[in-house]
């Protein structure tokens, strides 16, 4: 998914790199939008936001693991500027939490 509200653009160097980028997505709370957010974060730099329809779904999700997950960085689509991250499904996440909460509860 392609982030948004990003001022970060790939240069060359990246665009041409094939090596495996990790991303932190974070939860915020942003007052003016009235919801959470959800930040894209690259080398301790905010890099994007996910879409407000995923970051909708996935603000609790990421609340409920403590605020944060890492995900995996899909890069650059060839021809653009803009970066693309993989993330998962909220259902997969949800998978996440449950086993989160169980092992959390055993322990």
């Amino acid at each position: 998914m392609r982030l948004e509200r990003t001022h970060y653009l790939v240069n060359d160097r990246e665009r041409q790199s094939r090596h495996p980028r990790a991303y932190v997505l974070r939860t915020e709370v942003d007052a003016s939008r009235g919801s959470g957010n959800v930040a894209a974060f690259s080398n301790g730099r905010g890099v994007g936001y996910l879409p407000q329809s995923i970051a909708a779904e996935m603000h609790p999700l990421l609340d409920d693991l403590g605020g944060a997950a890492v995900v995996n960085g899909a890069g650059a689509r060839t021809g653009s500027i803009r970066l693309w991250i993989d993330v998962p499904t909220p259902g997969s996440v949800r998978g996440l939490v449950a086993t989160v909460r169980s092992s959390r509860a055993e322990g």
